[in-house]
C-alpha cells in the first residue's frame, strides 16, 4: 500500500481478495475519521448556540459547569431527537443523562443525582413562526416533529418523492444501489429551527423588495431536495446548509462552488448521496430555496454576477443552474437562501 499525502491518494497493490479487503479497511478508517472531524466541527459551531451544563457541588450556591464541545453536540444530538435517556463514559464510569427529569447520575449509583441544564446562547425571535408549528419552549430553538401519515404534508411529499424516485430522469441510474420496487418511506420530520428559519425569511424579503420582477419562469422559492448522510444530516439540521463543502458529494462542483439541490428526487436520492442500499437507511432533504434570478452555472463559479452590471452592479443573480430551460440541478452561495424543512427516511429491501 502506497499513500500519497500530497494528492491525498492511496494506492493499494496484490492479490485481488486481500486488496479488496484492504481497500475495505482504509475506506472504514476514513469513514470513521471523517465522523470524527465532522462531529469536532459541529461541537465548536454548536457551543455558540447552546451549552449543556451539570450542577457543581457547591454548598454555599448553585454553580453550573460546561460538559465540553464533544459531550455538550451528542446530548443536544440525543435531545432533538426526543430519546429519553443518553449515556458516556468519564474515569471508567457510565453516566446516564435522563431528559425528562433533567438529572445525571452514574449507572451504578441512581441516587447520587446532578441536575443538568440546556442553555441557549443565541436567544431572540424576529418574524413570526409558521402556524403549523408545533408548539416550542421558551428557549428552545431546534424541534424535530414526526408527520403522520395520515397527515397531508406526509402525504403529498411521500407521493412527490415515490413518483420522481421511479419515474424521474435519474430513475434508472446505476447509482440506485437498492430495488425501487420495494422502497418506502420510512418516516418524515419536520425541522423546526427558529433561527435557520428567521435567518431565511429575512433574505426572503431582502430579495423580494429587490426584486419584484422577476422572470415569470423564475420564481423566487422553490421546494428542492437535497440528498445527506448520517454524518451530515444532524449538522444541516443544526446549522443549515455550509458552501464551503462545495460540490455534489462526488468532489465535482461542476456548476460553481456553492451548495447543490435538485428538483428530481431521483437525482438527490442515489446511494451515494444518501447512503441508502439493501438493508440500509437513506436520507433526503426537502428544503426551501430562494433561487431567483438564474444563471448558468460553470467550474470554478464563486460569486455570482451582477444582472445588469450598468444598470446596477449592486443586483446580482441569486442561483446557478444546469441549464436555463427546464433546470434541476440548483447550485446557492448563500447559506440563508436554504432552509432544510423536512427530512425524509427511506428504506428498500
Amino acid at each position: 500500500m502506497k499513500i500519497d499525502e500530497n494528492d491525498g491518494i492511496v494506492v493499494i497493490k496484490g492479490e485481488r481478495k486481500l486488496a479488496f479487503e484492504a481497500q475495505s479497511n482504509v475506506r472504514e478508517m476514513l469513514m470513521r475519521f471523517e465522523k470524527n472531524r465532522c462531529e469536532l466541527e459541529q461541537s465548536q459551531e454548536l457551543a455558540k448556540k447552546i451549552e449543556w451544563q451539570y450542577e457543581e457541588e457547591d454548598n454555599t450556591e448553585a454553580k453550573y459547569k460546561f460538559y465540553g464541545n464533544l459531550q455538550s453536540f451528542k446530548m443536544e444530538m440525543a435531545y432533538l431527537r426526543n430519546e429519553r435517556f443518553v449515556s458516556f463514559m468519564d474515569n471508567d464510569v457510565e453516566y446516564e443523562i435522563d431528559f425528562n427529569d433533567m438529572v445525571e447520575y452514574a449507572k451504578h449509583d441512581k441516587a447520587d443525582l446532578v441536575r443538568v441544564v440546556r442553555k441557549e446562547i443565541m436567544k431572540g425571535q424576529q418574524v413570526p413562526l409558521p402556524t403549523d408549528w408545533k408548539p416550542m419552549k421558551d428557549g428552545v430553538n431546534i424541534k424535530l416533529v414526526e408527520l403522520k401519515p395520515d397527515e397531508k404534508q406526509f402525504k403529498d411529499i411521500e407521493t412527490r418523492f415515490m413518483f420522481e424516485v421511479k419515474n424521474g430522469q435519474y430513475a434508472n441510474s446505476p447509482g440506485h444501489r437498492y430495488d425501487k420496487k420495494s422502497i418506502k418511506v420510512v418516516k418524515i420530520e419536520r425541522i423546526q429551527n427558529k433561527a435557520l428559519y428567521q435567518r431565511y425569511q429575512a433574505k426572503k424579503s431582502f430579495l423580494i423588495e429587490q426584486k419584484p420582477n422577476l422572470p415569470p419562469n423564475m420564481p423566487l422559492e422553490r421546494e428542492l431536495w437535497h440528498g445527506t448522510n448520517e454524518t451530515a444530516m444532524d449538522m444541516i439540521i443544526c446549522h443549515g446548509f455550509n458552501r464551503s463543502y462545495a460540490g455534489d458529494n462526488a468532489g465535482k462542483p461542476w456548476f460553481g462552488q456553492g451548495v447543490y439541490f435538485a428538483s428530481d428526487a431521483s437525482y438527490s436520492a442515489r446511494s451515494w448521496m444518501t447512503g441508502a442500499g439493501i438493508g440500509k437507511k437513506g436520507y433526503v432533504f426537502l428544503v426551501k430555496a430562494l433561487t431567483g434570478h438564474l444563471c448558468p452555472g460553470k467550474q470554478g463559479l464563486r460569486v455570482l454576477q451582477p444582472v445588469d452590471k450598468a444598470k446596477d452592479p449592486l443586483v446580482m443573480y441569486d442561483c446557478a443552474v444546469d441549464k436555463l430551460a427546464n433546470p434541476m440541478e440548483f447550485v446557492i452561495f448563500s447559506d440563508t437562501q436554504a432552509y432544510p424543512a423536512y427530512l425524509l427516511t427511506f428504506s428498500s429491501g
